[in-house]
């Protein structure tokens, strides 16, 4: 029996982490396992033409963190992860996400993109959008145990319209916030004065928002040049918490999500409905993997796991 004869319940769905997700040291095993994994890591290098390997091993994680080399660093740890984890082991993806960077990762697997192009596609994401942050001075809060319609209600009240926006909606229990750097501020100081945690993320920009509009239109240029295929297994996307399966609705949607919003809480509500039971998560630490854990209120019945070491792998291929 295959993946696409399961059951629903006893399909896979793949979840990829993206920014935040990173530590010194990622994916360091694989490459020293896997001549498939090295080719990655080495290609990578080739399309930064910096040594995005060294920074992932050895850091420093300052730098490491920097959007430009980030976000090829986390699609290439993502996939070496996966390509090995698929060739040991008897799991096989019927369902792909990933989260905001990561549905680079995520499209591989579903053969839209090859490897060479998600990776030079997360490559030029992340230097455009390092460089609109050098211009454009932003900052990003996580707002916790708030829901979207009561915040985006906030939001409207206190900032103006686009200069501060939901960037992430990741659970009903966290919300992600981005925006210019003096309107976000008013905005922190008004969930203070209602009692409402938020604690500002360790980034250097204003991710999906406004302040990122000024590198989509070269964005899109970049896109038109790499090859893309429509997907051979389902594919959620962040705009529309929905299946796409059209290519060139799909490289639309990329662009958009420059400043749109990930909807991940929708995405995973959405697979939860469908009677989806089984998640893993393949990439650095844990992160979607809490996610699923706060968005699903009972557990009791779904398989969730999360791989990012050879021992992990080992564990599942026993």
């Amino acid at each position: 029996m295959n993946c696409e004869t399961l059951p629903v319940e006893e399909q896979w769905v793949v979840m990829f982490p993206g920014q935040g997700s990173q530590f010194v040291g990622m994916g360091k095993d694989f490459y020293a396992q896997s001549p498939l994994c090295r080719e990655i890591y080495d290609l990578a290098n080739t399309i930064a033409q910096k040594d995005i390997t060294k920074l992932c091993f050895s850091g420093p994680i300052s730098k490491l963190s920097n959007t430009d080399n980030l976000q090829i660093a986390i699609t290439a740890t993502n996939l070496a992860i996966a390509h090995y984890l698929f060739e040991k082991t008897n799991i096989k993806p019927s369902v792909v996400l990933g989260h905001s960077v990561g549905e680079y990762s995520a499209l591989n697997i579903a053969n839209s993109f090859t490897i060479e192009g998600a990776l030079t596609a997360a490559f030029e994401r992340g230097t455009l959008m390092q460089r609109e942050a050098k211009q454009k001075k932003g900052q990003m809060y996580a707002v916790k145990n708030i829901q979207p319609k009561e915040l985006n209600a906030m939001l409207n009240e206190v900032a103006d319209t686009n200069t501060v926006v939901i960037a992430n909606d990741n659970s009903e229990k966290q919300q992600v916030i981005s925006g210019e750097k003096s309107a976000i501020s008013q905005v922190i100081n008004y969930l203070s004065d209602q009692n409402i945690e938020a604690v500002k993320l360790p980034v250097s920009g204003a991710w999906h928002s406004m302040l990122m509009q000024g590198c989509v239109e070269e964005f899109h240029k970049s896109l038109i040049s790499i090859d893309m295929q429509p997907p051979q297994i389902t594919y959620i996307n962040n705009m529309t918490a929905q299946p796409c399966t059209s290519a060139q609705e799909i490289k639309e949607h990329l662009v958009s999500h420059i400043t749109g919003m990930v909807r991940w809480r929708e995405s995973i509500e959405y697979l939860v409905a469908q009677g989806h039971r089984k998640f893993i998560e393949v990439g650095p630490k844990k992160v979607l993997s809490r996610l699923l854990e706060s968005i699903v209120s009972d557990t009791q019945g779904f398989t969730i796991e999360q791989v990012d070491s050879i021992q992990d792998i080992e564990r599942l291929s026993a």
